[in-house]
């Protein structure tokens, strides 16, 4: 099945979003510095049940950039425009690494307009402890500990750009298929476009009380764990969502990641090899609200 695309504008801009199948609707929120063409996948296998919603968050993809003074409570108001836009109703949130803290908000506002809420990340994203949390995301964010003596991410970028460009496997320059291609170009239009807002974004992301906006949520709620080694020395963090009330439902998602910006990484991000298991948890989840 085709992906549109298309915009639906708000009080804070305009916002691009790429949508496909009918049906229940189900909005997908990516993870920074991507954009929602990193759902494209989830998008044609989600299609077959529901009608599927991708935003680009402002600041990311073809969205306007982000407007000044936002915070995640404000995104959550311009997606809550967005759905009226397209006059969408009982609709699902699933929203992953950034994505999974605009879908808490959405939550703590508690919008008639949504039934249900899927809550993904790796074990950092979804520590509840807002200090522990931060210490864990900043080593990501910041793995590029060198100064940028332009002062707007030029040079980082640059270097996030070449990572992409030049993969280990296409400098290789064996089994290269189009597909390769494919995903080091829009990697790498993420990396540009994303460029202004990346410091914006995990500013606010250290701010945000991701503990008190999940405690406010009242509809179902999925928290789908992506349990890697690498994370070893974090530990699990889903088992910590049941106690906020028996509309939580837990499922972790073993030897898993994604949003890790090497060559592994790519070859085994859940959004490229595990779409079908993802699509079939969200799914059941749906239908039954249990796992």
């Amino acid at each position: 099945m085709h992906i549109k695309k298309g915009y639906v504008p708000t009080k804070f801009g305009q916002i691009h979003y790429r949508f496909c199948g009918n049906g229940q609707p189900i909005i997908l929120l990516h993870p920074t510095p991507r954009s929602s063409i990193v759902f494209e996948n989830l998008i044609h296998k989600l299609s077959e049940e529901y009608a599927v919603f991708a935003p680009d968050t402002f600041g990311f993809g073809q969205s306007d950039q982000l407007p000044n003074g936002f915070d995640f409570y404000k995104l959550a108001e311009a997606f809550f425009e967005f759905v009226n836009y397209l006059s969408l109703d009982k609709v699902i949130i699933f929203g992953i690494h950034t994505g999974n803290k605009i879908c808490a908000a959405i939550g703590y506002k508690n919008y008639r307009c949504v039934e249900s809420l899927i809550l993904c990340g790796m074990s950092h994203s979804l520590i509840l402890d807002k200090k522990k949390r931060n210490s864990q995301i900043n080593a990501i964010a910041n793995k590029d500990s060198n100064s940028d003596s332009y002062g707007n991410r030029w040079k980082k970028t640059f270097n996030l750009i070449n990572n992409s460009w030049w993969t280990k496997k296409i400098l290789e320059n064996k089994n290269l298929s189009s597909k390769d291609f494919k995903l080091a170009q829009n990697e790498v239009l993420d990396f540009i476009n994303s460029r202004k807002s990346y410091d914006l974004i995990y500013q606010e992301n250290y701010k945000f009380d991701f503990e008190k906006a999940v405690r406010n949520i009242t509809v179902p709620v999925l928290i789908i764990e992506l349990i890697s080694d690498m994370e070893k020395d974090i530990g699990p963090q889903a088992g910590l969502y049941k106690s906020f009330g028996s509309h939580f439902y837990t499922f972790q998602l073993e030897n898993s990641h994604t949003g890790i910006l090497s060559d592994e990484g790519r070859r085994t991000d859940i959004l490229e090899t595990k779409v079908d298991l993802l699509s079939q948890k969200i799914i059941e989840f749906n239908k039954n609200h249990k796992i």
